[in-house]
């Protein structure tokens, strides 16, 4: 049963040293759970007319309506059986520019061709209740149990821009005639824009697992991505650029680093968090509802359990404030809404929450609204 239980909290965070400082204003955050018994949101996107909608890894599309107090599962359509597994499964979401009018989605999904793990993007058409009329977008992007990306993010330039991860093939991520450990950038049916840098879907290279996706109201994109045990990054992203991985870590600062980069066009990271968070979701803040962030980069973590606000004007630590940290747990995704709130969805049921803390909880997973008190 998913239903809304509200809470008027303040937001209390005890920072450790190493954490990044608080945001100054979070006393004046109102928390709401807003949905609960979820199992691992993955996805959060707002329709215009304030409809959320969001993936489960297990199981489908949901839609909660502006006023209601339970989301409506969608009958997901596909032409295979989603694979479940580890990291994989139902993934990334974005709705079509347009949606108001076309009613399309595209989401980011696993599944298997006899024994080989695949992640595949696809355009679906919502009517009624159901997702239906699948139209295969990028197909037999690698896969595994770990490593897939799948983030999605729709550039103002009408293309469609997907994360993947190197599906633990480190080989993968340096050959650019491979689409794994990339940003791609098709069309919205499926073609490849002239301006592409390679004569295929691929944007850039030499990631590892990029976790988020999110366009800025100057046009720059950004990204985070998961380090091995050291250097989770945020970067931002410029075509045909190399992000180094799995020859460079982070910054390069090692000798054998340094001429690597010099010689293959490698981007260094805006930001670069050792010990590692568990980078997920980002969004970047255009409301008006809370001024101090306005386009500013919201980011939640998975294995730190932090959402913060990053200056990207000034990307370092002064200007990196945590808001919420070791409350719900494992986040996954974030999200801004129309009216300027912020949603965030856990992660507490993917099998790694952190049991001596007591996640999962009876009620997770669960969708939080951050707005004004």
């Amino acid at each position: 049963m998913k239903y809304i239980v509200s809470l008027m909290l303040l937001v209390l965070v005890a920072c450790q040293p190493a954490t990044p400082p608080k945001d100054n204003n979070q006393a004046e955050l109102k928390e709401t759970v807003i949905l609960t018994d979820l199992e691992v949101p993955w996805d959060l996107s707002f329709a215009p007319d304030g409809s959320l909608y969001f993936t489960e890894r297990a199981k489908t599309v949901s839609v909660l309506a502006p006023g209601e107090t339970e989301a409506k599962l969608l009958e997901l359509e596909l032409k295979s059986p989603l694979r479940v597994e580890g990291e994989a499964g139902l993934m990334g979401l974005a709705l079509d520019p347009d949606f108001a009018e076309t009613a399309y989605l595209y989401i980011c999904y696993s599944y298997s061709d006899s024994d080989t793990a695949l992640n595949r993007v696809s355009r679906l058409t919502e009517s009624g209740n159901r997702l239906t009329a699948e139209l295969v977008l990028v197909d037999a992007i690698p896969g595994g149990v770990g490593h897939d990306g799948c983030r999605l993010a729709f550039g103002a330039d009408g293309f469609l821009y997907i994360s993947t991860g190197n599906a633990q093939e480190d080989t993968l991520s340096q050959d650019t005639s491979s689409l794994a450990g990339k940003i791609l950038r098709i069309g919205p049916e499926g073609s490849i824009p002239e301006d592409n840098p390679f004569d295929n879907p691929v944007w850039t290279y030499g990631h590892r697992n990029p976790q988020g996706l999110a366009f800025a109201a100057d046009g720059k994109l950004y990204s985070s991505e998961h380090g091995p045990a050291n250097d989770d990054e945020i970067n931002l992203i410029e075509k045909g650029r190399n992000y180094g991985w799995p020859e460079v870590e982070g910054f390069c600062d090692l000798e054998r680093e340094k001429a690597f980069c010099s010689n293959n066009n490698v981007a260094e990271p805006l930001i670069a968090y050792t010990p590692t968070l568990a980078v997920a979701g980002i969004d970047i803040y255009t409301g008006s509802m809370f001024p101090d962030w306005q386009n500013k980069l919201l980011m939640v973590s998975l294995k730190a359990s932090e959402f913060h606000v990053i200056d990207l004007a000034q990307p370092d630590s002064e200007n990196d404030k945590t808001v919420i940290a070791d409350t719900y747990g494992r986040l996954r995704d974030v999200a801004l809404a129309p009216d300027g709130s912020v949603y965030i969805a856990t992660s507490n049921r993917d099998g790694r929450a952190d049991s001596s803390q007591g996640f999962p909880k009876e009620n997770d997973d669960v969708i939080i609204r951050l707005s004004k008190e």
